[in-house]
């Protein structure tokens, strides 16, 4: 336990101003998406996790960078590729949409500054760690997520209907 926090301490994220305006930025995104999900669609929280699966992705990257963790920005990126990047790619971009590409290109600049930053503070271990860390949680977080709209079908048909309140 003492070599964790050992390295953990050794491999604090250094924090600067450019990476303070991309949290408060992601942090407004989230906020604002959240609010839709929950408050206006009324999805409950399982719907929300399922639907706007960028969310936790965001929340992660802004605790890491709070808490000055290397490892958990680092994980946050993978999640921000699968749902961030991958997002400018699956979303399209008129209507409400405009809303989630935003956030989208968000979190690219996101994982970009992530990268760039902890290979400038050689934080390769960390790097390292994040990324394996990333995969921990977005490949089952993934697989759960295809299941849950397998075992829904219409369900986003009815959502972008505007009938969300479907929280099952």
């Amino acid at each position: 336990m003492k070599k964790i926090h050992s390295f953990l301490k050794k491999e604090q994220f250094i924090t600067d101003r450019t990476g303070l305006i991309i949290c408060i930025i992601n942090l407004l995104l989230v906020l604002n998406s959240t609010f839709f999900f929950l408050f206006k669609m009324k999805t409950g929280i399982q719907a929300w996790l399922m639907l706007n699966s960028c969310a936790p992705s965001m929340y992660l990257f802004i605790l890491g960078y709070f808490l000055r963790s290397s490892v958990l920005t680092a994980a946050s990126s993978v999640m921000m590729i699968r749902w961030g990047f991958l997002g400018l790619f699956m979303f399209s971009w008129e209507g409400f949409n405009i809303i989630a590409q935003i956030g989208h290109i968000a979190m690219t600049f996101t994982v970009i500054y992530t990268f760039f930053t902890l290979i400038k503070q050689k934080k390769f271990k960390s790097l390292i760690a994040g990324l394996l860390l990333g995969l921990i949680i977005t490949i089952p977080y993934s697989y759960i997520q295809i299941n849950w709209f397998n075992d829904r079908p219409g369900f986003l048909d009815q959502f972008f209907q505007g009938n969300a309140g479907l929280s099952k």
